[in-house]
């Protein structure tokens, strides 16, 4: 062969090479590179999620050792969400934020609603959270518009937790002063049911 023909047939050889080695990479290499970027996406993702929880459930674990180990804490959550009705201590609260705020009081009504139950993600599912029972206050007030204004925010600010639904002001038609209010008032506060 002459030295052209070989210097040929090499850079021919050299070129199908090249060629077989382009096809491997995008059949072979390519893919799976691809795959590989992916994987290593989701693992990076997983890693976070991870990291995420373990903070999380090491803050629970915190919160839960400080909440066993106060007794403090437990009466004051007790007293926001008491286990049960406590339909006393519901009238007193609400009495004693109208008798501090200067408002006469002309009547309380408590009732009882049904229980709120908890919401399930599947029917048949069995709820280890307990429902929420509401008693309905309802009061009757008289009193200036700060007095009462003040009464419904020491209400919502109060040891119970508590929800005012309606608020309706009336003109006081017996009061020798016109800046009073007769102020009908119905509130929720909330127990945990049994």
């Amino acid at each position: 062969m002459k030295y052209l023909s070989k210097r040929f047939a090499s850079i021919l050889l050299s070129f199908a090479f090249f060629a077989a080695s382009l096809v491997v990479y995008a059949n072979l290499i390519q893919p799976t590179y691809d795959n590989i970027k992916v994987e290593q996406g989701k693992l990076i993702a997983a890693q976070q999620k991870n990291s995420e929880y373990t903070n999380v459930f090491t803050r629970l674990k915190q919160v839960s050792t400080n909440f066993q180990q106060s007794p403090e804490l437990q009466n004051r959550v007790s007293m926001a969400f008491p286990l049960d009705a406590n339909v006393s201590d519901s009238m007193n609260q609400i009495s004693a934020v109208a008798l501090a705020n200067g408002l006469t009081i002309a009547s309380i009504d408590i009732t009882s609603a049904p229980v709120i139950p908890t919401v399930t993600k599947k029917a048949g599912d069995v709820s280890f959270i307990k429902g929420t029972g509401v008693l309905k206050n309802a009061i009757v007030v008289a009193g200036t518009y700060e007095e009462i204004k003040a009464f419904l925010q020491g209400v919502e600010t109060g040891v119970r937790i508590a929800n005012i639904k309606l608020v309706r002001l009336t003109r006081s038609v017996n009061s020798a002063t016109p800046e009073m209010l007769n102020a009908n008032v119905e509130i929720e506060t909330y127990y945990q049911a049994k």
